[in-house]
């Protein structure tokens, strides 16, 4: 069947949305040098950040661990992957309306044939935008509601049903109106202004990501996915992501209260809950089915405002595996952090992996109280 352009624009576009190219008059920075300084600013700020080592023992950076497991083979090329894959912050109001104009219209293009308009394409972008600009809460309500429009959609799962043609482009249609329903009643310039805003808010970004082990020499030799359980390995990753929000929009990014805490839980597990349904109506009849997702959110004490949101439960594929994606959030002033940690670690593990992380955080977002 062939690939829904629909749906392959979102894995596509993070290569080369953010380098749409800009015309800038003389006297202005070129789109080269903006986008060399933004890096050089980005690397600046991750340097505030701790190291792997100042982290305890069994952490690594990325370009440390064993050489098969490695996902970039020095710092070099992540640096690169990361500027190719993140939006440079301090974007200018010109600049962000001249992507949403050029890449929107490139995804219309590309997705004309099923029917893809340029509306199609600015919401794509803003979706994907959203991803580096608001916060851990609201990024978790987007891929609930997201879900949820899924769950009702008339495709009814998460794959179209057998056949060509007309029936598949269809599908692919009555998906991603499930997943665009969120922008019902906003028309292009609308869409173009949400997305301008978007991205101006932040004014510099960051990112630094950490790889913990029990045994990285056992681990680079594991074989088969059930070792790591069998042998009582552990594994995990982090992905701290740092955000210098522009002083007078930071009331943008809204902080979640105690009061909020019980009613966010609900939201998400039901939506956990509706995907956990898709993706068995997807596996067929045949397949084992997964257990329950275990959400839990819960306000912390760092900073001006901190959260944890755990999603937890069993491997459905790796008996005995215990996989879990904690996601947590905190602002100091006009900083925010980000940490998404995933692994196969303990539950007490875990916890202590990202509070230590978090604890981090503090410290170096307090830099930037005013």
């Amino acid at each position: 069947m062939r690939r829904s352009v629909v749906l392959a624009v979102l894995a596509l576009l993070p290569l080369v949305a953010w380098v749409a190219p800009v015309s800038a008059a003389p006297e202005e920075e070129s789109d080269d040098a903006f986008l060399a300084r933004t890096l050089e600013e980005a690397k600046a700020l991750a340097a505030k950040l701790p190291a792997a080592k100042e982290l305890g023992e069994g952490w690594r950076e990325p370009w440390e661990v064993p050489a098969n497991l490695r996902p970039v083979p020095n710092e070099e090329a992540w640096w690169q992957k990361f500027g190719q894959r993140t939006p440079p912050a301090g974007m200018s109001a010109e600049k962000a309306q001249a992507i949403a104009d050029s890449v929107a219209q490139q995804i219309a293009t590309q997705g004309a044939s099923e029917g893809f308009t340029e509306r199609d394409g600015l919401i794509t972008l803003l979706m994907m935008l959203r991803a580096h600009t608001t916060t851990a809460l609201q990024k978790a309500e987007d891929g609930a509601d997201a879900l949820m429009r899924l769950a009702n959609a008339p495709a009814g799962g998460l794959a179209p049903p057998p056949g060509q043609g007309e029936h598949a482009a269809a599908a692919h249609r009555a998906i991603w109106a499930s997943l665009a329903g969120r922008y019902q009643g906003q028309d292009a310039a609308a869409l173009r202004a949400s997305f301008v805003s978007e991205a101006t808010r932040i004014v510099k970004r960051t990112k630094r990501e950490y790889f913990l082990s029990n045994n990285w020499e056992a681990l680079a030799k594991v074989a088969y996915e059930k070792e790591i359980a069998e042998r009582q390995l552990t594994f995990g990753s982090a992905q701290v992501v740092m955000m210098l929000v522009d002083a007078d929009r930071v009331g943008e990014l809204a902080d979640l209260e105690e009061a909020a805490v019980a009613a966010t839980q609900k939201r998400l597990t039901e939506a956990y809950l509706a995907m956990s349904r898709l993706a068995a109506k997807a596996a067929g009849p045949d397949a084992k089915p997964a257990a329950p997702l275990t959400v839990e959110v819960k306000r912390r004490d760092f900073g001006d405002n901190a959260y944890v949101i755990r999603v937890v439960g069993q491997a459905p594929d790796v008996p005995g595996l215990t996989v879990s994606v904690l996601t947590g959030w905190l602002r100091n002033g006009r900083a925010a952090v980000e940490i998404t940690f995933t692994g196969t670690l303990s539950e007490e593990a875990r916890n202590a992996a990202l509070d230590g992380l978090l604890q981090k955080a503090d410290g170096v977002t307090n830099l930037y109280r005013e």
